[in-house]
Formats: C-alpha cells, sequence, structure tokens
C-alpha cells in the first residue's frame, strides 16, 4: 500500500474535526439533493486525508511533462522515506 506524509501542512487537527462535524450538520438539515452531494462529497475528502493533485499545461504535451515531473518527486520522496535522506552534493562521499 502506498503510502504519503506531509510535513508541515497547514491547519489544526482540531480545526479539521470541527468543520467535519459543521458539514455533517450541514448534511442533515439540508432539502437539496445537489448540494447533499457536493457535501457529501467533501466529508469524504476531508476524512479520507487524500490529496488530489490537478496538472495543467497548454498543451498535451505541457501536461505530460508536469505530470512526470510530479510523479518522478512522489516517488524520490517514498523513496527517500524508506531507504533514507542522505545530504546532496556528494557530501555523504567524504
Amino acid at each position: 500500500m502506498n503510502f504519503t506524509h506531509i510535513v508541515g501542512g497547514s491547519g489544526s487537527e482540531n480545526a479539521v474535526q470541527e468543520r467535519i462535524r459543521d458539514i455533517a450538520r450541514i448534511i442533515a438539515t439540508e432539502t437539496s439533493a445537489n448540494l447533499k452531494n457536493v457535501y457529501r462529497d467533501r466529508l469524504t475528502r476531508l476524512n479520507s486525508k487524500v490529496a488530489e493533485i490537478e496538472v495543467g499545461g497548454r498543451t498535451e504535451a505541457q501536461k505530460g511533462e508536469i505530470r512526470d515531473l510530479i510523479v518522478d518527486a512522489l516517488n524520490s520522496a517514498k523513496s527517500a522515506m524508506i531507504n533514507g535522506v542522505l545530504p546532496g552534493g556528494g557530501v555523504a562521499l567524504y
């Protein structure tokens, strides 16, 4: 299973939990089915702690390049977490 840890994210856990409770109250009182679906989607995202990264570009080739850069960065971060991190610039060789 893949995991990503975000270090130094903004916001506090208490604020997020309070927002989750607020959204649950809104869902309970909302009469519009469309708005209920929007709030349920938001509640699911807050509870699941999943990040979504959207990539854009002017052309398909540019989108692909940016996507590849993001995938490389995520894989590097995962590898560093698994194998440990060494300082750059050849410092570890001395």
